[in-house]
């Protein structure tokens, strides 16, 4: 069961995929020799491209279900090496069955069926794959423009919000070191106070998804990152977020905190 979390399509895409996928490996690796007069003969040209499309397929729903099924089944913690190298893993069994199928095709040693199996398996499991991604991508849209995405953020994924509370589009410099280049960051205010702030960037496919959110309970949250890269040794950094939160946060208790911070740190 735990491979119904490959893709929001659950039962209905992910598990079948994975399976067939499984018994796609299998078959190409175990399938029995044939008798001489059903032997495949077939262009080198077309097996090599047979093959090619059996790996990629092969590589992408082993590269998804390896660790799901380690985490589900076997071994269940994250920071396990395994979960490091399962690409790596996956990519190895992708290469050790096509290069059986393009070594059993191209020596005359497959059948007919072997070969029809070669040529609809993994077209179809890289639809399916095609599939689970732009779902996957178009899952995490919240909005056409930023705006909109940042408001449907405000209204369903942040807690303690109120019906007076409202988006100012920031302006100036990012808040935070090393954000993308083409993020937009709204403050989330209440009467006169900023009371969080939510960040949206650029969907691959299609409108704006959400990159990060802070609700504060207090203004001094903010140096939450500041104090990371303190912790760190990143003066850099952590001097850069302080002048953000000082710019920004004018008149509040993160201000002060955000000073006395920035005049423990070394000058330039």
């Amino acid at each position: 069961m735990v491979l119904l979390g490959v893709t929001g399509f659950g039962q209905l895409l992910g598990l079948p995929s994975a399976l067939a996928c499984v018994g796609l490996i299998v078959y190409l690796l175990v399938a029995p020799r044939p008798p001489d007069e059903n032997r495949a003969r077939v262009a080198i040209s077309r097996v090599f491209l047979q093959v090619t499309l059996a790996f990629a397929a092969i590589w992408f729903w082993m590269n998804v279900a390896l660790p799901l099924t380690a985490w589900g089944f076997f071994i269940g913690d994250n920071s396990h090496w395994f979960y490091d190298y399962s690409p790596h893993i996956a990519a190895a069994i992708a290469l050790l069955a096509s290069l059986a199928a393009f070594l059993r095709t191209t020596m005359g040693t497959a059948s007919r069926r072997y070969f029809r199996v070669l040529v609809w398996f993994p077209p179809l499991l890289l639809v399916a794959a095609a599939a689970v991604v732009v779902e996957e991508v178009l899952s995490r849209v919240e909005g056409l423009t930023a705006e909109c995405a940042a408001e449907h953020i405000l209204r369903n994924h942040v807690p303690r919000t109120n019906a007076s509370m409202r988006l100012e589009p920031h302006s100036g410099p990012p808040i935070f070191p090393d954000m993308p280049r083409d993020h937009r960051t709204y403050w989330i205010v209440d009467g006169r106070e900023k009371v969080g702030l939510i960040m949206v960037w650029p969907n691959r496919l299609l409108g704006w998804q959400h990159l990060r959110t802070h609700r504060f309970s207090e203004s001094t949250d903010i140096l939450i990152e500041a104090q990371v890269y303190l912790q760190q040794g990143d003066a850099k950094n952590a001097r850069y977020c302080l002048e953000q939160v000082i710019r920004n946060l004018p008149g509040t208790p993160a201000e002060q905190e955000a000073r006395r911070l920035l005049a423990t740190l070394k000058p330039r």
